[in-house]
């Protein structure tokens, strides 16, 4: 019977600017605006998750946490006060190549988000644009402005630019209803079909 096993040593305090990097320094791409962002979201939000070590006789290398140990002396050459000690997992790893390969498995993305679910959920999402680096999130959409209760608010001159081709003005729209009886007002208000207010999440600008 096969069985999932505990490889996680301990969790302690460690002093991270003694870590080493296992993986070269060149595997990933360096891109100054993705460091940027990093950066951003440790000032904001601060260290949310441990290193992943392994230790090899008096080493400790990396598995997982290179981009943010590379961003954390970035800060603090740029005066950013950062605490000398910081926690760690140690990894059970049996020699340098399974230690590899659990940085392939640290760096391995199981499932991406839904840009569309993501919008919703977040209607703010823009917000979070300088601190979050998700490839399939596109931060580039408009939306309708106001989150009105039942979207009935929306005067006609919105909805005329909808359909009209000034629409090409948008990235994308999105309204937020409260309710389904709040929608179909909507819809009966203005004239138009169901099917339209899920065909506008889809419409991109025409710039040419």
């Amino acid at each position: 019977m096969e069985q999932i096993k505990n490889n996680i040593k301990k969790t302690i305090l460690i002093t991270w600017r003694e870590l080493e990097w296992l993986q070269p320094k060149n595997f990933k791409k360096d891109d100054p605006k993705r460091i940027q962002k990093l950066k951003n979201s440790l000032v904001k939000n601060g260290f949310l998750s441990p290193f992943h070590i392994w230790q090899s006789k008096s080493k400790l290398y990396i598995l997982d946490g290179h981009i943010r140990e590379k961003a954390m002396r970035e800060l603090e050459s740029e005066g950013v006060d950062i605490p000398d000690k910081l926690p760690a997992s140690f990894i059970n790893c049996k020699n340098k190549d399974e230690a590899k390969e659990r940085v392939l498995v640290y760096n391995s993305r199981y499932a991406e988000i839904d840009n569309e679910v993501a919008i919703d959920w977040f209607p703010n999402l823009k917000e979070f644009e300088n601190e979050i680096d998700i490839p399939e999130i596109d931060f580039d959409f408009e939306s309708s402005g106001d989150i009105v209760e039942n979207g009935i608010d929306i005067d006609e001159e919105f909805i005329n630019k909808y359909k009209s081709e000034n629409i090409k003005i948008y990235d994308k729209i999105v309204i937020i209803f409260s309710s389904e009886n709040g929608k179909n007002e909507f819809i009966e208000k203005f004239g138009l079909e169901d099917k339209m207010l899920y065909d506008w999440n889809e419409i991109k600008p025409d710039r040419n």
